[in-house]
């Protein structure tokens, strides 16, 4: 196969920051960088820093750039756990997890730490896997990075 068509190389634009943070892997399982499942972080701290910074010159924007920040973590935290989800579902075949879930922030870091942790560590064990998972906690608080660093080791 060649390059693709339309003369933009693989891995430009926005799909090649997707491609580096969801890279291949194996088994149904994608290796990802764990700094790159941060994102929906960075987008709420983000939006967060710019409307303080607008709010000096322009408040009615800052309102909107706060906003617009709350909407890009909910997308991409939704996106991104409910994706590693149904990916977890996958190795283990259980389907416990409902995926709407994940798109509730709050919900989503509960649900994280009382039912995806117990799983992943039960996909640990059907892989093999002697290291334990991350702790329960950090599914709760930093749940991408805990999920997404626990789901490089099934890949």
């Amino acid at each position: 196969m060649g390059p693709p068509m339309g003369g933009q190389p693989q891995g430009g634009g926005f799909g090649g920051m997707m491609q580096a943070g969801m890279g291949g892997g194996g088994a149904g399982v994608q290796r990802r960088n764990p700094t790159m499942a941060l994102m929906p972080l960075f987008a709420i701290i983000g939006g967060a820093v710019l409307s303080n910074v607008f709010a000096f010159i322009l408040p009615s924007i800052a309102y909107l750039l706060y906003l617009v920040g709350l909407i890009a973590y909910v997308v991409l935290s939704g996106m991104l756990l409910n994706k590693m989800a149904e990916e977890l579902k996958g190795v283990t075949g259980d389907q416990e997890i409902a995926g709407w879930m994940m798109w509730l922030p709050g919900i989503s870091a509960i649900m994280c730490m009382i039912k995806v942790h117990p799983l992943m560590e039960r996909a640990r064990q059907m892989r093999g896997i002697q290291a334990p998972a991350k702790p329960n906690w950090m599914y709760l608080i930093l749940p991408w990075f805990a999920f997404a660093s626990d789901l490089n080791d099934l890949a």
